[in-house]
């Protein structure tokens, strides 16, 4: 009587939402060695990869968000009486810009957003 080898079983492991952003932002920090957090955490580094790749997707179509003023009045003329200069953050998991410019470069400045966002 012959025995014919099997096949492993393959159990597919879910993880939980919480468990996947942890382990994005700890790839996020800088000097963060993506391979070696999966690994550390039992996970192949292709699938953390994705799942960072399928975050940045999520938020950059998430659309627009919305922006309250307490004073729309007060707001509007504090911005008459200065400078027009626009304050630009951007921190996402593998990009950090900060920069100043004046508002007059604001088309410019839609252009980049739209290369650089993508």
């Amino acid at each position: 009587m012959e025995q014919t080898p099997t096949k492993p079983v393959r159990v597919r492991v879910h993880r939980t939402a919480e468990f996947k952003s942890r382990l994005i932002e700890q790839a996020a920090q800088p000097g963060a060695s993506m391979a070696g957090i999966a690994v550390a955490h039992g996970v192949n580094p292709g699938l953390l990869r994705r799942w960072i790749r399928e975050s940045n997707n999520t938020s950059a179509n998430s659309g627009f968000i919305p922006v309250m003023l307490q004073n729309p009045r007060q707001t509007l003329q504090t911005l008459e009486s200065r400078p027009q200069c626009i304050e630009v953050n951007i921190n996402r998991h593998d990009l950090r810009i900060a920069f100043k410019l004046d508002a007059s470069h604001i088309a410019q400045l839609g252009q980049v957003l739209h290369e650089v966002l993508r």
